[in-house]
């Protein structure tokens, strides 16, 4: 009874239907699907070791049903599908996908190896947050130039979804989405405290749990900086250096 017992995988913190997964290392990776509602964006992981399931901060770029997925030494390719929610040029509400995401998985013994490494032109780099894929490095070449103004429009990885803001307290919702404290609090604050709320992204409902975003935090911060040292010095030019994940395991990846 305990062999069986420790077989069984307890429920994904979001339904899914049409979802891919693969396993790297100790983990099992699931992307997108359908939650019978709309076709999904968002991502989790599942740990063998705690028996946990975690939703990743950040999902794929575009939402995806019926995909294909492939793994290659330690990269996740997911590959093509299908998006429900898209209204294509023909009139209709379905769009068959020909583009590829990748996440790359790097563990504790290869953090020194990826320092050394550097991305493509073509391949933008994105910084990890605990064990997932968060956002692009802000010192990637599409802000490394003398042209102020483009880096006045911040990315839109930093901004709450909900004030459409710089966030300075970002924190990880259960729907997989990064949201200001403040402003999630008071949207929860909207629903009956003995209800679970509707998340203001994917209208599905939500736990009130909130993860702070310390890496999304610390970027945020120095990104407001330097827009500000740029407003006071206009000739400022930003070089080029990568900020690296804190101690632990991370994950890099990137769009093809």
């Amino acid at each position: 009874d305990d062999d069986d017992d420790d077989a069984i995988v307890p429920p994904m913190n979001v339904k899914r239907k049409g979802c891919v997964a693969a396993t790297v290392g100790n983990c099992m990776y699931v992307f997108g699907g359908h939650d019978g509602t709309q076709t999904l964006n968002s991502a989790e992981r599942y740990d063998f070791k705690t028996r946990k399931w975690s939703m990743l901060p950040t999902g794929m770029k575009r939402r995806r049903f019926g995909s294909a997925i492939a793994v290659l030494d330690k990269t996740i390719y997911i590959i093509g599908g299908l998006d429900t929610t898209t209204t294509t040029s023909s009139g209709g509400n379905k769009e068959v996908l020909d583009s590829v995401e990748t996440f790359t998985v790097f563990n504790n013994d290869d953090r020194d190896e990826q320092r050394g490494e550097s991305a493509s032109a073509d391949a933008p780099v994105r910084l990890g947050y605990g064990n997932y894929s968060v956002l692009p490095l802000l010192s990637s070449s599409a802000i490394d130039h003398d042209d102020k103004n483009s880096f006045l429009h911040p990315p839109d990885e930093l901004l709450c979804p909900i004030t459409g803001d710089i966030m300075v307290d970002p924190v990880v919702a259960s729907d997989g989405h990064t949201y200001e404290r403040d402003a999630i609090l008071e949207w929860f604050g909207r629903f009956p405290s003995h209800n679970n709320p509707r998340s203001p992204k994917t209208n599905g409902t939500v736990q009130r749990i909130l993860i702070p975003n310390h890496n999304l935090k610390s970027l945020c911060r120095r990104y407001s900086s330097e827009r500000r040292r740029r407003a006071i010095n206009p000739s400022s030019r930003t070089k080029t250096t990568k900020y690296q994940a804190k101690k632990g395991t991370f994950m890099v990846g990137a769009y093809c």
